[in-house]
């Protein structure tokens, strides 16, 4: 039969001790058991033999012995021998028992209490001091005087921008040249009559060009151009068409005027050709600009 150590009440280990007298010792079912086949030490109600022995024990307890009367001896009762002190044998590692006491039924763990925080006391909101309504005086004679000027300010401006609208309206230049007459209101161009013949410089992308051209009253337009890095002796055919909102193009054609070799594309004010060049077959496009001479 196996032995068994065990935990008093001072937290010593005491034993070995087989089961069966493990009860008369004072072992009961939360006192923690132990010997060399375990790993650790377990209360007793885990091991069947020792809960067995237990129970046992209490049965004998609860059941009463019949009651024999003992004749009355006048010499003093043997004092009983003393059991000899059996030394406790070493302990194989293990948990130190202290740092693992069994607990009774009537011991209650109880968790350490951590010290409470003293709440940190909160200020008191300081009231805003609340601005009497003469300190605020100042301030809103600034506002109006502010809003007042800015509104004389728009009067004013309203004004004078209808005074210079009324003059650019009633007023019309009529500027004259040689065969050619038009009227200027409000950026836009009339033509009366064709302009004639005029020259033109400028440059396409950067290329010089000279331009003469003539625009007659049906708005068809002849001529000729060079460009400048060719001389004027390589010049080639222009023709096209002006419309009277200003818009002009103007087919490039070979010396021979077998086939056309770009197309000028934009408007005329009279004084300044502008648009776009591109060369038949191609989708690049580029930008010129000529002036009248």
């Amino acid at each position: 039969m196996e032995q068994y150590y065990f935990i008093n009440d001072a937290f010593n280990s005491e034993g070995p001790y087989s089961p069966s007298e493990l009860p008369a010792l004072g072992v009961n079912n939360d006192t923690l058991v132990w010997n060399e086949s375990m790993t650790d030490w377990v209360p007793a109600r885990t091991i069947p033999e020792i809960a067995e022995a237990i129970e046992r024990y209490n049965c004998t307890l609860r059941e009463p012995e019949p009651r024999t009367e003992m004749p009355v001896e006048s010499e003093a009762p043997a004092t009983p021998p003393q059991p000899e002190a059996i030394p406790l044998p070493t302990l194989p590692p293990a948990p130190s028992p202290i740092q693992v006491p069994s607990l009774t039924s009537e011991q209650t763990l109880i968790p350490p209490v951590s010290p409470s925080r003293t709440p940190t006391p909160t200020p008191a909101p300081q009231p805003t001091p609340t601005k009497t309504r003469g300190n605020n005086l100042g301030l809103w004679v600034a506002i109006a005087v502010i809003s007042t000027l800015l509104m004389v300010v728009a009067i004013l401006g309203a004004i004078l921008s209808n005074k210079s609208g009324e003059g650019a309206t009633s007023n019309s230049t009529v500027v004259s040249r040689t065969d050619t007459i038009y009227v200027q209101e409000r950026n836009v161009v009339q033509h009366t009559s064709p302009y004639g013949s005029t020259s033109l410089e400028g440059n396409v992308q950067g290329y010089g060009l000279h331009m003469d051209l003539r625009i007659d009253d049906n708005g068809d337009v002849t001529g000729s151009l060079y460009y400048t890095r060719y001389g004027s002796s390589n010049r080639l055919i222009v023709s096209g068409n002006y419309w009277t909102n200003g818009h002009m193009e103007l087919d490039e054609w070979a010396q021979d005027g077998a086939y056309t070799t770009g197309c000028y594309s934009g408007t005329f004010d009279g004084r300044t050709f502008r648009g776009e060049f591109h060369k038949p077959g191609e989708e690049r496009t580029m930008d010129f600009v000529l002036r009248a001479q």
